[in-house]
């Protein structure tokens, strides 16, 4: 490493900075655009560096003229309020000082390199091309150091924000933080569905004034759950405020949980044109018709309204954020309606049909009727009384796991750990055994990592995987050396 001082780049150095920005730096290389544009920044980096034949002196005016010029302005301001990984951003919304912090950690990581792998000075001294690969990494650094130590304010506010990444209980000497931070530990709580911090975090925030914090209790409300109380607050909620369509649209939804078919017309009738996708609104739709009364859809009437609201105009998106959401739906209302078919179809034949109790047949009409929003294919046919009657359920299994992997992960573009653990777990439920171990050993890498990034169901998908093959006698050793690696039991719950 560069012998020279630093402030502000230095603390970038050290833990936990080094790690949350070395990974946010190979996750960057993942994203074609994102790769590209720090191979560029990396490209015009090298003009500074000194000149070509020897490298040694770094030109810190051009590059900070350079700086200046092409990542100043308004477009890419270069200093964000709070850190966050590129990848959370749209391509192009991006603040470009993130490129310059890892970029600076990275050139830290291959120095390192370089002198763990040439520890004889004189060697590198002597050799042409081995000074010259030196003095090119050493000026690249200095240059990256003294551009984030000429920043040292913002690049401070980052590094506090990156510890923030560490904190688990959000209200945590939250008397000491500034509006900013409660404000980003508040949505930091939502994330992590933690309710109680939440709104212990927003009544801190209403004592300060800060702004907002009736969006904010919409918001918390709405993850704890309490429909009743967030139609209460929408209802009171001004509509001149900039965040009353979003309130319109949670209302809507709480609405269709709470199985309100008219407040769910009316609340999205007041929803402006292209607020929601059309994606959004199916889920929507799904909502509505797995939380209503049955009897209240099962009329022309519920059919002619629907038919209305979809004369709406939808919002033009290439991806919706509701599309993995959707596809859950559609998976969850099959594995919940095909034990009832079952159910139903072993009374019908046992009892005879007068025997069937109406509430469960209104139920598996109701999932039905959801999974009709299913586009181009009949999947409601999967849960089908008379389908089961005369074919069994083992198709009806069979395609519904089958469904699974091709609609929450091989034609889904959300990678999320909850499309990889429903789609797992209906192969489970399911009965097919093979498929699902196949599937779990076929994609430990991901399931591991996303184990040790908190996500410990996936070591449940393990040892499930481990379980089978166990007991079906087959070589569980290298399953059994990962869940020992990352201190998961090995016994079962029976004894």
């Amino acid at each position: 490493m560069a012998e020279e001082k630093m402030q502000a780049a230095k603390v970038l150095l050290k833990n936990p900075y080094r790690q949350v920005i070395l990974q946010d730096y190979n996750k960057t290389l993942e994203s074609h655009k994102f790769r590209k544009k720090a191979e560029e920044i990396e490209n015009e980096l090298s003009w500074f560096t000194g000149k070509s034949s020897q490298y040694r002196v770094e030109d810190r005016q051009g590059f900070f003229k350079h700086f200046q010029e092409h990542y100043a302005g308004k477009k890419h301001a270069p200093l964000a309020p709070m850190y966050r990984p590129l990848s959370s951003y749209k391509f192009g919304e991006e603040p470009q000082i993130v490129y310059f912090m890892m970029l600076f950690v990275k050139k830290d990581e291959d120095l390192k390199q370089f002198q763990n792998d040439h520890p004889n000075r004189q060697e590198v001294l002597s050799s042409d091309v081995l000074r010259i690969r030196y003095l090119k990494l050493r000026n690249e650094y200095r240059l990256l150091g003294a551009l984030l130590d000429s920043l040292d304010k913002g690049v401070g506010a980052i590094e506090v924000t990156i510890a923030e990444h560490f904190v688990t209980d959000y209200t945590q000497n939250m008397d000491k933080l500034s509006i900013s931070q409660l404000n980003s530990r508040f949505f930091r709580s939502l994330r992590a569905q933690k309710t109680d911090q939440s709104f212990a975090l927003l009544e801190l925030l209403k004592e300060k004034d800060a702004p907002d914090t009736d969006y904010m209790e919409l918001l918390a409300t709405y993850n704890a759950r309490d429909f009743e109380k967030l139609v209460e607050l929408a209802d009171k909620f001004p509509k001149e405020n900039r965040n009353y369509q979003p309130v319109m649209v949670l209302r809507t939804e709480a609405q269709a949980r709470l199985g309100n078919i008219q407040g769910f017309i009316d609340s999205f009738k007041v929803v402006d044109d292209e607020v929601v996708d059309t994606v959004h609104f199916l889920f929507l739709l799904q909502e509505l018709i797995t939380h209503a009364d049955y009897k209240e859809l099962d009329n022309d009437e519920f059919d002619l309204s629907i038919q209305e609201l979809l004369k709406s105009k939808f919002k033009q998106v290439e991806s919706s954020t509701f599309a993995g959401p959707v596809s859950r739906n559609f998976v969850n209302f099959l594995l919940e309606g095909l034990p009832i078919a079952e159910e139903l179809a072993a009374i019908k034949k046992e009892k005879g049909e007068d025997a069937i109790p109406q509430d469960r047949l209104d139920r598996l009409y109701q999932l039905q009727m959801a999974l009709d929003l299913y586009p181009n294919e009949d999947v409601s046919s999967l849960i089908d009384i008379e389908t089961i009657e005369e074919n069994g359920s083992a198709k009806s299994r069979e395609k519904i796991g089958r469904l699974a992997l091709s609609l929450l992960l091989e034609k889904s573009q959300d990678k999320s750990f909850d499309n990889i653990y429903l789609a797992f777990q209906a192969l489970a439920r399911m009965g097919l055994q093979k498929a699902f171990v196949s599937n779990v050993e076929n994609n430990l890498p991901a399931l591991v990592q996303f184990g040790r990034s908190g996500q410990r169901r996936a070591f449940d998908l393990i040892k499930a995987a481990y379980i089978a093959k166990k007991g079906a006698g087959l070589d569980t050793a290298e399953l059994e050396k990962i869940l020992t690696e990352n201190n998961i039991s090995l016994e079962t719950e029976e004894k």
